[in-house]
């Protein structure tokens, strides 16, 4: 598997990563471009920065045991990226770990944030509020079950649901349930 660059006019291929397409290298996550740098992480516990222009790499992120699954998002100048090792990882636009934070499970989908906070959920059944700048648990909320899925974030209240079918609305600033419904 790759990750091509094309031509937006012509539809050519403009560069590959890597070079050479590898059976070892597959790619779930989408990348994700901040200025002219294009984050990759793979499904072989990797995240690269690749010049968007060129796909040369930039740096190398292989703290991460695990894979990853689901996108980083880009937070002021961090990357904040879910990995299956049970740990949400802020990286700076460098490459280099500015904090880690561990939970008791994999982590399967993208945070999301309010600029302050980021959010997300973890197969441990909980789901989680980290401050962005200093990587300490703020809240956390007990799901009754694994969630992969990618929160919503929407005027303060957080949506999530859950494998059993549940869907949550849970308050941003002190992680408090405003709702849950079973769905079908």
């Amino acid at each position: 598997m790759a990750v091509y660059a094309l031509d937006s006019d012509s539809g050519n291929i403009v560069w590959q990563y890597p070079e050479k397409a590898s059976a070892k290298r597959m790619f779930y996550a989408e990348p994700v471009l901040v200025g002219e740098q294009l984050i990759v992480a793979d499904y072989s516990n990797v995240m690269v920065s690749l010049n968007a222009k060129t796909g040369a790499e930039t740096w190398v992120f292989e703290d991460a045991k695990g894979r990853y699954v689901d996108s980083p998002i880009i937070l002021d100048n961090l990357i904040i990226a879910p990995n299956a090792d049970y740990s949400l990882y802020a990286v700076d636009l460098s490459g280099q770990l500015v904090w880690r934070f561990e939970t008791g499970h994999a982590l399967w989908a993208r945070p999301v944030s309010d600029g302050a906070t980021v959010y997300f959920a973890s197969m441990d059944k909980n789901f989680y509020a980290v401050d962005v700048k200093s990587g300490t648990l703020k809240w956390k909320y007990d799901l009754h079950s694994s969630s992969v899925a990618r929160a919503l974030l929407n005027d303060g209240a957080l949506y999530v649901g859950n494998l059993e079918g549940k869907l949550f609305a849970i308050n941003a600033a002190d992680g408090s349930l405003l709702w849950e419904q079973q769905l079908g």
